[in-house]
C-alpha cells in the first residue's frame, strides 16, 4: 500500500522515515485507511508501536506521514538471519508485542495484520533491543463512530497468518484475531516455520478454517509449548487466550519445564534446516529445569561414590612394594619384673667350715647293698664271738 523511504529532517537533522502511500492507488477507501493508520497509531501511543509525528499531503509526492528511522532488523529478517530464536530470547520479545497489543486492544484497536515483517526490532540507543510494531493500514476501530473502510465482503491480511473468521469474512472480528496472528509469530520465532504452510491461499485457507495445527515440536521446539500454540490458535476464538497477555504470561510458565528435541530439530527441509538445528541445540544447552537440576547434582554424586570405590579396589589389587610387603612390627611387650636374688651368709674367716646343714629327719630307704650271708637266720652269727 505505500513506499517507506530514509530521510533527514531538514531542520533539526534527526533520521526519519517517510511512508508514501502509492500514487497509483486511487480507491478512497484504500486512502481513508492511510489517513487512519496515523490517526489508529497516535490515539494508542504505546512505546512498542511506532509513533506518527508528522502526515501531510504534497503534489509529488501525495500522501506521506513521518516516523522515526528505526536502527534494526525485522522479526522476519532476524529469523532468515540466524535461524529460530531460543525461548530465553524469544520471552522479552513476545513479552512487548502483547503488552502494545493489549494497549491497542484497550484503546479499541484491532491491528489484523500482525506478522514478523510488521514487528521491529529495534536498538534504543542503549545497547537494549526493543521491539516496535509497524503497519496498521489494516487497523480496524471497533467504537461505534468509526467509518468503515474496509469491505465484509472478502478477506484482508496476510494468508499465512489469518484467524478462520478472517477467513470467513465475519463481520465482528475483534481483538482476539490478533492473539490467534501472535500464535502463529510465536509458532515462527521458535521453529521458522508456520503451523499452517500450503501452495496457495485456498490450502492455506482450508487448513486454517478446518485442520489442526502442526505441533512446535515437531519442528524441533520444546515439546512445553505445544499446548501453548495449540491453545492460542483454537478454531473457536471463545477457546482461544482471551487476552495477549495471557499469551505472554502462559509462555513463561511452559519455558520453566522446557525440554528440546536436538534430532527432531534437524529433520526440517529447507534453507532454513541447519539453522533451526543448531537453534534447537542451543537451546538445549541453555534449557534446565529444576528438576533436571537435582538429578543432575545426585548423577555427579553417583559418579563420584563409584569412582572411589574403583580406586579403593585398584589399590588393594595392585603388587606392593617391599616396604608394604614387609610384616609389620610385634607388639612391644611390657618388661617382666626381675625378683632380685637371696642374700647368701658368709662366713668370716676364721670361723672354720660352716656347720653342716640341718636334717630333718627322714625315713632311710631300705639298702639294696648285697647281704654277706643270705642264709643267716636269727640267733645264728658267724662272729665267734
Amino acid at each position: 500500500m505505500g513506499t517507506v523511504y530514509a530521510g533527514v529532517h531538514p531542520v533539526i537533522g534527526t533520521k526519519v522515515a517517510i511512508k508514501v502511500l502509492d500514487p497509483r492507488i486511487s480507491d478512497p477507501s484504500v486512502v481513508v485507511r492511510f489517513i487512519r493508520e496515523a490517526q489508529v497509531v497516535n490515539k494508542i501511543r504505546h512505546p512498542n508501536i511506532i509513533e506518527i509525528f508528522a502526515f501531510g499531503e504534497s503534489p509529488d509526492l501525495g500522501h506521506y506521514f513521518v516516523m522515526p528511522l528505526l536502527e534494526g532488523d525485522t522479526l522476519a529478517a532476524r529469523v532468515e538471519k540466524r535461524g529460530p530464536i531460543a525461548p530465553k530470547e524469544a520471552r522479552p520479545i513476545l513479552k512487548q508485542i502483547a503488552e502494545a497489543l493489549e494497549a491497542a486492544h484497550q484503546a479499541g484497536v484491532c491491528h489484523r495484520d500482525l506478522k514478523p515483517e510488521n514487528v521491529v526490532l529495534a536498538d534504543d540507543g542503549r545497547g537494549q533491543e526493543v521491539v516496535k510494531i509497524l503497519d496498521f493500514g489494516l487497523a480496524k476501530l471497533s467504537d461505534a463512530t468509526s467509518v468503515a473502510v474496509t469491505s465484509e465482503k472478502f478477506s484482508m491480511g496476510t494468508p499465512l497468518y489469518m484467524s478462520p473468521e478472517q477467513w470467513a469474512a465475519v463481520a465482528s472480528v475483534d481483538h482476539r484475531t490478533d492473539i490467534y496472528a501472535l500464535g502463529v509469530v510465536l509458532h515462527f520465532m521458535l521453529t521458522g516455520r508456520h503451523p499452517f504452510e500450503g501452495d496457495s491461499p485456498v490450502a492455506l485457507m482450508k487448513l486454517h478454517t478446518g485442520e489442526p495445527p502442526v505441533p512446535p515440536s515437531q519442528h524441533g521446539a520444546p515439546p512445553a509449548f505445544d499446548p501453548v500454540i495449540d491453545r492460542a490458535l483454537a478454531k473457536d476464538r471463545e477457546l482461544r487466550y482471551q487476552r495477549a497477555g495471557e499469551l505472554a504470561d502462559a509462555f513463561a510458565i511452559a519455558c520453566a519445564d522446557d525440554q528440546v528435541d536436538p534430532l527432531a530439530a534437524t529433520t526440517g527441509t529447507g534453507p532454513l534446516g541447519k539453522q533451526r538445528g543448531q537453534a534447537a541445540l542451543a537451546a538445549t544447552a541453555h534449557a534446565a529445569p529444576r528438576s533436571r537440576r537435582v538429578l543432575l547434582l545426585a548423577g555427579v554424586t553417583l559418579v563420584a561414590v563409584v569412582a572411589a570405590v574403583v580406586a579403593l579396589i585398584l589399590h588393594q589389587g595392585r603388587p606392593r612394594t617391599p616396604d608394604e610387603a614387609r610384616p609389620p612390627p610385634a607388639a612391644v611387650q611390657p618388661p617382666v619384673a626381675v625378683q632380685p636374688p637371696a642374700a647368701v651368709a658368709v662366713q668370716p674367716p676364721d670361723a672354720g667350715p660352716p656347720p653342716p646343714p640341718e636334717r630333718r629327719h627322714q625315713r632311710r630307704p631300705p639298702s639294696r647293698a648285697k647281704r654277706h650271708n643270705v642264709h643267716s637266720t636269727w640267733g645264728k652269727t658267724d662272729d665267734p664271738f
